[in-house]
C-alpha cells in the first residue's frame, strides 16, 4: 500500500468533500500547499478530518517522542551519574603493648572504613617484648641506668633503633596487622591516596616522655612512615623534624595532624 503524502487538494464540483488523492498535474513545488482537511482510506473513500483532531494527534505524537528522547540521554538521568564514595573514618591509639593478637583490627575492617587514623603509641618500642613483672625475663628488663633515656625495667630499649626495627617487622607480619594494612592498601586509588593517617606519640617515637634529645630520631621517623606506607618521595620524609601532616580526604574533610614530640624542649 503506498504511503500517504501531503499533496495539493482538489475539489470536485459535484461533491463538497475535499479529495486528498494525488493529482497528475501537481507540481513538486506545490506538494505542501493547502490545508490537510481529509484523509484518503485504502479503499479510496474520503474521510473528512477536523483541525482539532489533527492537533490532538500531533500532540500525542509529541508527548510520546519527547520522553523517549529524554530517557535515551544519559545526562538527563541523574541516577546514572557516579555518586561520591561516603567517607567512614576509624581511629585508635595505644594499640599493642605486649605484641599480643589483635582481633579488634579485623572487626574494624569489617565495617569497611575508608580511612584509619593512628593517634599515637602504635607500638611500645622502648619496652622489651616480655612481661617485666615475671622473674623469668629479668635479663631483658634489667638494663643499667647508664644514660638519660634507658631506665629499667620498662624503658631498657629507649632509643634502640635495632630493637625498634625488629618490633616493627614482627608487628607488621602478624596475621591481624597484615590483614589490616593490606585492606587499606587495596582501596587506595593512587600512590598519594593516603588511607592510613597518623602521628606517633612517645612510645612509638622510641622514648617514654621523649623530647628533642632522642638519639637517631630520624631513623625512628622513617620506620613509622614505612608502616603507614608513605611514599619515599613524600614531603613528610623531607621534614627536618616530626611526622606532622595535612591530608585532604574530600571537599568537606581535612585531617591536620600535629606532632611536637620530636622537637619538644626538655623540662
Amino acid at each position: 500500500m503506498p504511503k500517504n503524502k501531503h499533496r495539493p487538494l482538489s475539489t470536485s464540483e459535484d461533491d463538497d468533500t475535499t479529495d486528498l488523492r494525488p493529482s497528475s498535474s501537481t507540481s513538486a513545488a506545490g506538494m505542501m500547499a493547502g490545508p490537510l482537511d481529509s484523509y484518503s482510506t485504502p479503499s479510496g473513500s474520503i474521510l473528512p478530518l477536523k483541525r482539532s483532531t489533527i492537533m490532538i494527534i500531533s500532540l500525542v505524537l509529541i508527548l510520546t517522542i519527547i520522553p523517549t528522547v529524554i530517557l535515551s540521554n544519559p545526562t538527563s538521568n541523574l541516577s546514572s551519574q557516579p555518586q561520591p564514595q561516603p567517607v567512614k573514618i576509624a581511629y585508635g591509639s595505644c594499640t599493642s603493648y605486649s605484641m599480643e593478637s589483635l582481633p579488634l583490627l579485623s572487626l574494624i575492617t569489617r565495617t569497611n572504613p575508608t580511612h584509619f587514623i593512628w593517634l599515637g603509641d602504635v607500638l611500645y618500642l622502648d619496652d622489651p617484648i616480655t612481661d617485666c613483672n615475671s622473674p623469668t625475663y629479668l635479663e631483658s628488663c634489667g638494663c643499667q641506668n647508664t644514660d638519660f633515656i634507658r631506665i629499667p625495667p620498662h624503658s631498657c630499649y629507649s632509643g634502640d633503633a635495632e630493637h625498634a626495627r625488629f618490633m616493627w617487622e614482627f608487628f607488621r607480619e602478624t596475621e591481624w596487622v597484615n590483614h589490616f594494612v593490606e585492606y587499606f592498601k587495596s582501596i587506595k586509588k593512587t600512590e598519594e591516596d593516603y588511607r592510613m593517617i597518623g602521628v606517633y606519640d612517645d612510645h612509638d617515637f622510641g622514648w617514654n616522655n621523649g623530647n628533642r634529645r632522642m638519639p637517631e630520631k630520624q631513623i625512628f621517623k622513617e620506620m613509622f612512615l614505612d608502616f603507614l606506607d608513605v611514599p619515599n618521595d613524600s614531603i613528610r620524609r623531607r621534614h627536618l623534624e616530626g611526622v606532622q601532616d595535612h591530608v585532604v580526604i574530600s571537599d568537606d574533610i581535612e585531617v591536620r595532624s600535629r606532632e611536637e614530640r620530636s622537637d619538644e624542649i626538655p623540662t
